[in-house]
């Protein structure tokens, strides 16, 4: 009878644990993509910034002509785009969503005056 009472409260606790556990994981993955999503965007705004001063392009990026005030002056709108994939907290999470979770951000900078 003693070892019954020293098992109270067991099951109870496992009811509490694993729900508690599972929401504190999707906390984490919400956290884990936030953070991915924002050094993605610092990358891609960085990426962005140096290609446009430096006059070096990719293939993947996209243009976008900007009418100008001034003659002569041509400016145009450089888009950069960035895509990785997230860290998985959730073990079932690519198989619930029918994919794998992805961050995709763009990066703009404005080219003056020629390209």
């Amino acid at each position: 009878m003693a070892a019954l009472l020293s098992e109270r409260g067991s099951a109870e606790a496992s009811l509490v644990i694993v729900p508690l556990v599972f929401l504190f994981l999707i906390g984490m993955q919400l956290a884990f993509s936030s953070h991915a999503r924002n050094m993605q965007t610092i990358f891609a705004q960085d990426d962005a910034s140096v290609r446009a001063i430096v006059g070096q392009f990719s293939d993947l990026d996209e243009f976008i002509a900007i009418e100008s005030s001034g003659e002569g002056q041509k400016i145009d709108l450089l888009v950069t785009s960035r895509e990785r994939s997230l860290i998985n907290l959730i073990p079932s999470l690519p198989q619930i969503l029918g994919r794998q979770a992805m961050v995709s951000v763009k990066g703009l900078a404005v080219i003056e005056n020629s390209r």
